[in-house]
């Protein structure tokens, strides 16, 4: 599954990065949603995973996803969901939750960029692109936290292409 292609995708000077509405658009299809997780079973399966996604939609669809395939997942936005309980919830019960391993995949959407620091986290996915080499790093911080489990290895599916633009996350 390429990467959507960026080049027509406005500059929003507020955030300093692409459009984010612009981008969701270019990130929406059941083609994205679905070739993400075979992408992740494919290299990554077995393994703890935040997923960063950059629309709601996305969050919740492949979210949704997981769980037909079989995949203990969770997805957190911002505010509260309890009518989508299955797939979600308060944002600190699904944090403290994943964090336990009573499940393995925590989808999100911005939330858990900075500030967050679950070592086991093994593989990141990027469901998104960006031209900030700091969004970039601390997303795939999320995942090359030091732990015992990870023999100093983590995965990163970086499905936005952003290694293209930024580097590999082991360049100087």
């Amino acid at each position: 599954l390429d990467a959507p292609k960026m080049n027509d995708v406005d500059f929003d000077y507020g955030r300093g990065d692409y459009s984010l509405a612009q981008m969701a658009n270019k990130f929406k299809s059941k083609a994205r949603y679905t070739g993400t997780v075979d992408n992740w079973e494919r290299i990554a399966k077995g393994t703890k995973t935040i997923v960063f996604c950059c629309s709601s939609e996305q969050t919740i669809e492949i979210t949704k996803e997981f769980v037909k395939r079989g995949y203990r997942a969770k997805y957190c936005l911002s505010g509260s969901f309890d009518e989508d309980i299955e797939y979600s919830g308060e944002r600190k019960e699904i944090i403290d939750a994943f964090a336990r391993g009573e499940f393995d995949i925590l989808v999100n959407l911005g939330i858990l960029v900075a500030g967050f620091n679950e070592k086991s986290v093994k593989t990141c996915v990027l469901c998104y692109s960006t031209i900030s080499i700091t969004k970039f790093l601390q997303s795939i911080g999320r995942a090359s936290r030091p732990h015992p489990s990870k023999n100093g290895e983590f995965l990163l599916l970086d499905m936005g292409a952003n290694f293209e633009k930024l580097g590999r996350y082991e360049d100087d």
